[in-house]
């Protein structure tokens, strides 16, 4: 994975999808998944780059970057300790929608999608509680979405509305009468 060096750790750290597992669940988890430590500037998933695994951040700090259809790169907020990415890879493994890059020295637990489904197969209970926990998330950042569409379709709308409306304003008066800037001339005494 791109430089990233593998280590090992004894049990997932109790948070982001893991908090309230038992000790004993998260050493399962561990024991399924793979530890990496990252260095800053080290990229861990290529934007188009085909994968299926979920990662989370147990140490550090992440950026995400994606290159828009005119060249322009735009930077999404970071992701840190706890927090996920790959979700949606994991259960549509096309390429990723954005490049990750480390921003600084930390680490990452990754579980791919074969991994997913032996710990399916093994303990029903811990993956009922990470497939829920996976889609909170999912249906977190689709409400986000929605909100986002309907608030850029609001305010295209707006400026739509506002444009029409300069517009019409730059038609000249149907008569005379109706511009109060020209004078009655037979008003003249």
């Amino acid at each position: 994975m791109n430089g990233m060096r593998k280590i090992k750790r004894l049990a997932v750290p109790p948070y982001g999808f893991a908090q309230g597992l038992e000790v004993g669940a998260r050493h399962f988890l561990a024991q399924c998944g793979e530890f990496w430590k990252f260095e800053p500037g080290e990229i861990i998933v290529n934007e188009g780059e085909h994968h299926s695994s979920l990662f989370m951040v147990i140490d550090g700090k992440l950026t995400q970057r994606r290159q828009g259809d005119d060249g322009t790169v735009v930077e999404f907020r970071p992701i840190k300790r706890g927090r996920s990415f790959g979700e949606v890879n994991l259960f549509h493994p096309v390429g990723a929608r954005a490049t990750i890059v480390a921003a600084t020295s930390g680490e990452l637990w990754r579980i791919d999608r074969t991994q997913i489904d032996a710990v399916m197969d093994h303990d029903p209970q811990i993956a009922r509680k990470l497939m829920t926990w996976l889609c909170t998330q999912l249906a977190r950042r689709l409400r986000r979405a929605d909100d986002r569409y309907i608030a850029t379709k609001s305010e295209y709308n707006h400026l739509s509305d506002l444009m029409e409306d300069a517009e019409t304003s730059d038609e000249e008066p149907a008569s005379d009468e109706d511009n109060p800037l020209i004078e009655d001339e037979s008003a003249e005494t």
